[in-house]
């Protein structure tokens, strides 16, 4: 179990880094093999942060209008951690996942075609910079909320927001989503660490292959079709979606 949790990881760290969407694959994995949803998704959540080393050092090329959600976002993952470990029960958790992994499946089969539509736009150079920054929090603490919580396409979710609020490029927006994803990530480890529901063996296993995916995924985008990744992530999700659906 560990061998292949270290090569779903490997897979998942490679997504995140090039096309986003990657951390629902673990999740999936393990709920596969019999463990209880609330603790395949802590144990996946712990494990992200690895995802994104690489980003570390692209972080000062994140736009300063970016500060305050980004404050936003600690605190919000945070909430969204707590809602998942002390108010929602197993059986309600393991109910509405298979809802959160079809929205996400929506999202990343959409995405390009709603993210072309608004870059043909000039509205949104006209919007100031404040309701620029009042924009990117609101939008940014609600994706947070929900990494913290669930976290599976949370990636998708965050270049939505930018690519609404801003006329940044592509590239600033990249870097800036995986800023974000870098933070929640963070924050959502250090809180699961004292929930009890991470299981540290098959963490090692994971985090050591999303910290190899983080480095293979430049490779990937050089390579692999974006629209080919996010393709086998959506078909992997509905089938799986389904299987939660069926099982008891």
């Amino acid at each position: 179990m560990l061998a292949l949790l270290a090569v779903v990881g490997l897979a998942a760290g490679i997504l995140n880094y090039a096309a986003a969407g990657g951390s629902l694959l673990p999740f999936l994995v393990m709920v596969m093999l019999g463990m209880p949803p609330l603790v395949a998704n802590a144990t996946c959540l712990a494990a992200t942060p690895l995802s994104f080393v690489r980003v570390i050092g692209d972080i000062r090329k994140t736009p300063r209008m970016m500060r305050i959600p980004l404050v936003c976002a600690v605190a919000a993952t945070a909430v969204g951690v707590w809602l998942v470990s002390r108010v929602v029960t197993e059986e309600g958790f393991r109910r509405a996942v298979p809802y959160l992994l079809v929205c996400s499946v929506a999202l990343l089969l959409v995405f390009r075609r709603v993210a072309a539509w608004i870059d043909a736009r000039t509205g949104r150079s006209g919007m100031s910079a404040r309701s620029t920054t009042t924009v990117l929090t609101l939008g940014i603490t609600v994706t947070s909320a929900y990494a913290g919580a669930f976290g599976g396409g949370v990636g998708v979710l965050i270049l939505g927001v930018l690519t609404v609020a801003t006329s940044w490029s592509w590239d600033t927006i990249n870097t800036t989503k995986n800023t974000v994803c870098l933070t929640t990530s963070v924050v959502g480890f250090i809180a699961f660490a004292f929930t009890g529901l991470v299981r540290w063996p098959l963490w090692v296993a994971l985090a050591a292959g999303m910290l190899l995916g983080s480095y293979v995924g430049r490779w990937a985008t050089q390579h692999v079709p974006a629209s080919i990744q996010r393709l086998v992530v959506a078909v992997t999700t509905t089938l799986s979606a389904a299987y939660l659906w069926a099982s008891p």
